[in-house]
């Protein structure tokens, strides 16, 4: 089931009035990533009232920037350590300290376009949706250009209680989820630095894929023999000479939290 224009900049995008959103927990595992963290909270903290945040062993100042913010906003940041077995083992630890019954999952180098949660997931009860997967702007070269192949690039990530990761893992890291009765895919995007960040945070990230994830199985032959995996991924696919630009919009809301 698809629903287009449902969700996005049409509900809230204009209103500089945000509003803590109540109806659900928005739930973060991460680690490594001190470099995305003030943006993360710039955009999250004015929107939710409840985030969950789940570390795992970290080399950089994520741990110290984490506990900075939960002392900041001990009523609003649920903190905890899960030592990291699989990607998927920590999202699901981390869904299952919510109290609420719809979560929201996101990545530390994402956020996603202006939604209403709270009226979103209202609507989407009385549909009978349970999992709400969204589209990807994966962001190549800079913060004006995202990577086509592959795009929407949909990602569930909107989810009722009944709904888990499967202990079955796609390509180890990455796993299915399962217990959904009604899923539903909308236009509201998420928006991922993931391939335009440091070259310390992509030679970790792409240590963790290769010891967590067949990267050669993912993204081509070879790949897990380099030192680092994401800058060797976009020359091999050629990714940086296929970026085209983000629209406006999108443009001008991430400068929105640059600044």
């Amino acid at each position: 089931m698809s629903f287009r224009g449902f969700g996005g900049f049409g509900e809230q995008g204009k209103n500089k009035n945000l509003m803590k959103f109540s109806n659900l927990s928005l739930c973060l595992v991460v680690a490594n990533s001190d470099d995305c963290l003030e943006r993360f909270f710039k955009w999250s903290l004015p929107r939710f009232e409840d985030i969950i945040i789940v570390k795992s062993d970290s080399e950089d100042g994520t741990d110290s920037i984490l506990d900075e913010y939960k002392k900041s906003y001990p009523n609003q940041i649920n903190l905890r350590y899960k030592k990291i077995k699989n990607i998927a083992d920590q999202k699901q630890y981390c869904l299952d300290l919510s109290k609420k019954d719809w979560r929201l999952i996101v990545d530390a180098d994402e956020i996603f376009e202006e939604i209403d949660f709270d009226s979103f997931i209202t609507k989407l009860g009385k549909l009978g949706i349970d999992l709400g997967y969204f589209p990807r702007y994966n962001l190549q070269v800079d913060e004006e250009h995202y990577q086509p192949d592959g795009y929407p690039d949909f990602q569930p990530r909107l989810v009722k209680s009944n709904v888990n990761f499967s202990s079955d893992p796609i390509h180890e890291t990455h796993h299915a989820m399962v217990g959904q009765q009604k899923p539903a895919t909308f236009n509201s995007h998420i928006i991922h630095w993931g391939h335009i960040r440091s070259e310390d945070q992509n030679l970790w990230k792409s240590n963790m894929r290769k010891r967590y994830a067949n990267t050669d199985l993912c993204d081509g032959k070879g790949l897990r023999e380099t030192d680092n995996w994401f800058y060797e991924r976009n020359k091999i696919l050629g990714l940086d000479d296929k970026a085209i630009g983000l629209p406006e919009r999108v443009i001008s809301y991430i400068d929105s939290f640059s600044n």
